[in-house]
C-alpha cells in the first residue's frame, strides 16, 4: 500500500515541476525576451505607420504617374513645365538679371541729383 501512496506523490512532484517550468518560461517570454507585450505593441504601432508610408507612397505615385501621361500627350503644358524648371530651347537667348549688393554704390558714379541737394543745402545753412 505504501507504494501506490509514494507513486502519487511522485506524480504530484513531477506536476508541480512541469508546471513551475512552464510558468519559468512564459514568465521569461513576458517579461525578459523579445516578446514581450511592450515590444510586440512598438513592432504593431511601426508596421501601422509603415503601411500607411506604403499607402501615401502608392497614391503619389499614381498621381506622377497620370501627371506622366497627361504630359505625354500636351507638348504646351511638358514645355511650360520645362521652362519653369529652367531649361531653355537651343538657340534661345538667356538674359540673366543678377541683383547689386548694397555695398556696390560706393563704387557706382555720383548721383548728379544728390550733389545738387547737398550743395544747396550747405548754401542754406551758410
Amino acid at each position: 500500500m505504501s507504494r501506490p501512496l509514494a507513486d502519487r506523490r511522485q506524480r504530484r512532484r513531477q506536476k508541480r515541476a512541469f508546471l513551475a517550468a512552464v510558468a519559468a518560461l512564459v514568465g521569461y517570454g513576458l517579461f525578459v525576451g523579445d516578446h514581450r507585450p511592450h515590444h510586440l505593441g512598438l513592432l504593431y504601432l511601426e508596421e501601422r505607420r509603415t503601411e500607411e508610408q506604403i499607402a501615401e507612397l502608392r497614391r503619389d505615385h499614381a498621381d506622377l504617374t497620370a501627371q506622366r501621361d497627361a504630359f505625354e500627350d500636351d507638348l504646351f503644358t511638358l514645355e511650360a513645365l520645362a521652362r519653369r524648371k529652367g531649361m531653355i530651347r537651343p538657340g534661345d537667348v538667356v538674359y540673366r538679371i543678377v541683383p547689386v549688393p548694397a555695398d556696390v554704390d560706393s563704387l557706382a558714379p555720383p548721383n548728379p541729383l544728390r550733389a545738387d541737394s547737398s550743395a544747396q543745402q550747405s548754401r542754406a545753412d551758410h
